[in-house]
């Protein structure tokens, strides 16, 4: 049976000096959805007095746009979830073109795919379609076929299906919100102004974090 992962990135401009890309597992095909659901419950209790049920369009866990006090609350609810999150960092070096960048996005997430394949035999892995997805979905998802070939041996095999979607997938929420923290936590180590209490609350489900300035290019 297969796992499920989700990807998602933060701090992709050149001013904002790190960026991060998570792949975050779930055992089942719903777990993440409803691992959200009880999320947006506790974040916004108005918005179910009238109605059971709300579109995730309008739930938003997006980390940047959080305070203080609600990344706590929701850190504190994944930090007692069974997931397990592999994570790739970029320092930003000078100005880059949207090309140059969506490269370096690329080789993020190829990282975080490999590192996961380590340990989940067999994944399903939706990810966050980023700007002007349609020119490169099927350059990128190739891309990514590539990387699971590296598994096919019979001593080493694993395998992955990967799949594009709307940011506003329940997962790619969760998997923003992880990367959000990872980011912030990095940052906070030059600048008070960021702090790292919503990642210390996750970081034993961080199983592997490389950073590809360490990797020759």
């Amino acid at each position: 049976m297969p796992s499920y992962g989700y990807v998602d990135e933060s701090g992709t401009k050149d001013d904002q000096q790190c960026m991060t890309v998570v792949l975050v597992v779930f055992a089942g095909a719903h777990t993440a959805e409803h691992l959200n659901l009880q999320i947006a419950r506790e974040l916004y209790p108005e918005r179910f007095k009238k109605s059971k049920t709300k579109s995730y369009s309008k739930m938003n866990i997006h980390y940047a746009d959080l305070d203080h006090s609600q990344k706590s609350l929701v850190s504190n609810l994944l930090s007692q979830a069974k997931v397990s999150v592999f994570a790739s960092t970029y320092r930003h070096q000078g100005r880059k073109n949207h090309q140059e960048y969506f490269s370096i996005y690329e080789r993020l997430v190829h990282q975080t795919v490999e590192s996961a394949l380590k340990e989940h035999k067999e994944l399903v892995v939706t990810i966050g379609k980023q700007g002007g997805w349609q020119t490169y979905q099927k350059s990128f998802l190739a891309s990514l076929k590539d990387v699971t070939k590296k598994f096919a041996t019979k001593r080493n095999f694993a395998k992955a299906k990967f799949i594009l979607d709307s940011v506003i997938n329940p997962g790619i929420q969760l998997a923003d919100f992880y990367a959000g923290a990872l980011r912030e936590n990095i940052l906070s180590n030059e600048n008070k102004k960021y702090s790292s209490s919503s990642y210390e609350l996750l970081t034993n489900q961080y199983r592997a974090i490389e950073n590809i300035n360490r990797q020759k290019q």
